[in-house]
């Protein structure tokens, strides 16, 4: 009996001679994905979410910047508006003022002699 518990111990510690190295292996890269889930996956997650954030206040901004820029060419058109409105009458005026045989005529009306 002592000789089969012998034989026993002698094969256990050959088998864990041939394991332990695997089981360093194992534990060292169970404990890389341990360091990984708990440490650095919230901080990529974080840094990831950051940027997500940035990019959308990106568009923001532009869309901002767009809305500016719309108001900006609404005001200018209004003002091109007025401006062309009021050439529009001077060049009615001046097409419809004739002036013949020392008499101003406007509209076909004598309106300064």
């Amino acid at each position: 009996m002592n000789e089969w518990i012998a034989l026993s111990v002698e094969k256990f510690q050959e088998v864990l001679g041939l394991v332990t190295p695997w089981l360093l292996q194992i534990s060292v890269l169970a404990g890389s994905v341990w360091v990984f889930i708990k440490k650095i996956w919230p901080w990529l997650k974080g840094l990831w979410d950051a940027a997500e954030k940035l990019k959308h206040l990106q568009n923001e901004q532009k869309n901002l910047n767009l809305r500016e820029e719309l108001i900006s060419v609404r005001e200018e058109n209004f003002k091109l508006k007025k401006e062309n409105s009021k050439l529009l009458n001077q060049l009615e005026i001046k097409e419809n003022v004739v002036w013949k045989g020392g008499i101003l005529y406007y509209n076909g009306v004598e309106i300064c002699s």
